[in-house]
This record gives C-alpha cells, sequence and structure tokens, in this order.
C-alpha cells in the first residue's frame, strides 16, 4: 500500500460515516516512507476524536507506531 492510498482510505472511510459532524485532518509525508496523520473529527453529538498516527510503510504493510 501506498502513502496516498493509505490516506485516501483513511478520509473516505471519516466522509463516510454518519455520525461525522466535520473534520479537520491534516498529513505530513515525510520521506522515504513514512507519514503523519492528525486532527480532530466532530461528532454529530458535539463530541471530538483528537487523531494522530505516525505510519511507517513497509512494501504491502503498514505500521502505526503512535496512535
Amino acid at each position: 500500500m501506498q502513502i496516498k492510498d493509505y490516506l485516501n482510505e483513511f478520509l473516505s472511510k471519516v466522509a463516510a460515516n454518519p455520525y461525522v459532524e466535520s473534520q479537520n485532518i491534516s498529513f505530513e509525508e515525510r520521506p522515504p516512507d513514512t507519514a503523519y496523520i492528525t486532527g480532530i473529527i466532530t461528532f454529530i453529538n458535539g463530541t471530538r476524536l483528537h487523531i494522530k498516527e505516525f505510519l511507517v510503510f513497509k512494501s504491502n504493510a503498514v505500521n502505526i507506531l503512535m496512535y
């Protein structure tokens, strides 16, 4: 899986969730094979989920080192 593929899958899953009211997600690609995702997802009941993921991409796997 490529870095862009993971990000697109992540964003499409968030967008498809009917309970998500808004999202503010940023993405930083760190060459050669790592990425950092941060953001806040606000749900329709007003709660917020703060996200921080540090990802390492290897051939066909994604290792999430930090949640």
